[in-house]
């Protein structure tokens, strides 16, 4: 799928805003191998970027390659974040913080009044970036992830009408 014409430099890479498509599904399985210990099945992402309530995009390199995605979905007067993966050789150039914001960009066009996600207790990184969003923790689910051994998941959400770090752009 062609990029949104949407094409940026982070930290001196440029990277095109893609919508995800199902020819993108190899390369979001290795991703998905790269970043979790449980990663998403390529029947699971097929099925989470054909929905019609899907938020599915993508950045890629000036060669096409996805670097990093981010699938959410809309319920009702809210939305979920469901996977947010940066490959590892990227993190830390800007993506995730590119990636959520064009998300939750979309989910206040569409009238989504909060926002949810679940984060590793122990993702320190994306704590933090949630966070800078505005995001705040708001539960917690025990054992929530299987491996590589059992963790709790943070349950973070945002409002999207009194969001502090929201920034339009």
């Amino acid at each position: 799928m062609p990029p949104e014409n949407d094409a940026r430099s982070l930290n001196g890479n440029t990277f095109d805003l893609i919508r995800l498509a199902p020819d993108h599904v190899p390369e979001l399985v290795a991703l998905e191998r790269a970043c979790f210990a449980t990663p998403w099945s390529a029947a699971a992402l097929i099925g989470s970027i054909a929905r019609p309530i899907s938020v599915a995009i993508g950045l890629a390199d000036k060669n096409g390659k996805l670097v990093a995605y981010l699938i959410g979905r809309r319920e009702d007067e809210h939305g979920d974040i469901d996977t947010l993966a940066v490959d590892p050789s990227k993190r830390r150039s800007g993506c995730a913080t590119r990636l959520l914001q064009k998300a939750l960009d979309v989910f206040a066009d569409r009238g989504i009044v909060m926002c949810w996600l679940e984060v590793r207790e122990s993702n320190v990184g994306a704590i933090t970036l949630y966070k800078h969003f505005g995001f705040e923790i708001a539960g917690r689910r025990r054992n929530y992830y299987p491996r590589p051994q059992r963790e709790d998941a943070l349950v973070m959400s945002l409002n999207l009408n009194t969001e502090p770090g929201h920034q339009s752009g």
